[in-house]
């Protein structure tokens, strides 16, 4: 490793006035313009990194930054690894440490505040399932100067800055998908009242009547992919017609598949299908699945650049991602 006396030694200079010159703290020290960009250009082509850890230790700060995630997504999502990704290399690319933590109760969740102070790190990111009657007190803790940054949906407190997403856009994005590859009888697995609302949203953008007995209700049942197999065959025992399918998992859209290929249908030749999360194994399904990302990488990604901003005194905001279609051969249009 490169060190202040190396950069020194070779331009002929004292320790003290590199320290000063690569740390942009001259104040009043007499030196030629000449000598500065000697000292940088020397610094450079020796390969020569700041020590993140004395340049913390200067300004007062840890390095290290929270994270608690109370789990989101079905097994095989890919929505925490994508999550955690996203925070992870943001973190990295800073020179952060991450203090990472998981929570499922209000208790654990209390337990963890406890830690969440200017003491231990230098400021929380907090994501997953969302907990509105946690939100005050990660209010109560951004109250005491620490950082703090979300990442819902939508926000859960005026004073918290987020980082959310449509969901309505989501079931939306998804629905004009398989109309614009030619379907116009769109059934749609109902579990999220907003997804639902972009699904209905579509249909009516498109000039495509409404029809109820095109709708599962599973806002009791869970996204796996049972309850997409109980959706196609409700759908299937009514006698309900539908040349397309939004789910709104990629558990649901696998499940339904399934069913649909064992009572004779073929995708997408009969039904197009489309699922929500981009999981993993949409690429390896037996059609391989189209699916609306969530785009959690990115919402990681800019939850750490936030809270980062934010422990450098910059005003920041609360900001939303779009989602992201990933198009595959489960709604390809005729040919």
């Amino acid at each position: 490793m490169v060190a202040l006396r190396d950069i020194a030694k070779a331009v002929g200079v004292s320790v003290s006035l590199v320290s000063k010159v690569l740390n942009n703290r001259l104040g009043t020290t007499g030196v030629s313009a000449d000598t500065i960009a000697t000292v940088r250009l020397t610094a450079e082509k020796m390969g020569y990194r700041k020590n993140a850890s004395a340049v913390a230790l200067l300004a007062g700060r840890h390095n290290i930054v929270g994270v608690y995630i109370h789990c989101l997504g079905m097994a095989g999502s890919g929505i925490l690894e994508e999550l955690l990704g996203g925070i992870s290399t943001a973190a990295h690319q800073n020179h952060q440490r991450l203090q990472l933590n998981f929570f499922i109760t209000a208790d654990e969740f209390h337990a963890l505040c406890e830690g969440a102070h200017k003491g231990a790190i230098d400021g929380l990111v907090v994501g997953g399932v969302l907990h509105e009657d946690l939100a005050g007190r990660l209010s109560d803790i951004r109250a005491t100067g620490l950082p703090v940054v979300t990442i819902y949906d939508k926000s859960a407190a005026p004073s918290l800055t987020n980082v959310g997403l449509d969901q309505v856009r989501v079931a939306q994005l998804a629905t004009s998908h398989l109309i614009e590859r030619g379907s116009r009888r769109i059934a749609h697995i109902r579990n999220m009242d907003d997804r639902y609302d972009g699904y209905r949203r579509a249909l009516a953008a498109a000039d495509i009547p409404y029809d109820a007995s095109r709708v599962f209700d599973a806002r009791t049942l869970d996204y796996g992919h049972v309850t997409g197999e109980q959706a196609v065959e409700a759908f299937l025992g009514r006698g309900v017609v539908f040349d397309g399918l939004v789910a709104q998992s990629d558990q649901e859209a696998m499940g339904a598949m399934n069913l649909l290929f064992r009572r004779g249908f073929n995708v997408p030749d009969d039904v197009r299908l489309i699922g929500i999360d981009n999981a993993p194994y949409c690429d390896f399904a037996r059609v391989p699945l189209s699916s609306v990302s969530q785009n959690y990488r990115l919402r990681g990604e800019e939850a750490m650049r936030l809270v980062l901003d934010m422990i450098a005194g910059k005003r920041v905001r609360s900001t939303a991602v779009k989602p992201l279609l990933v198009a595959r051969e489960s709604s390809r249009a005729a040919e």
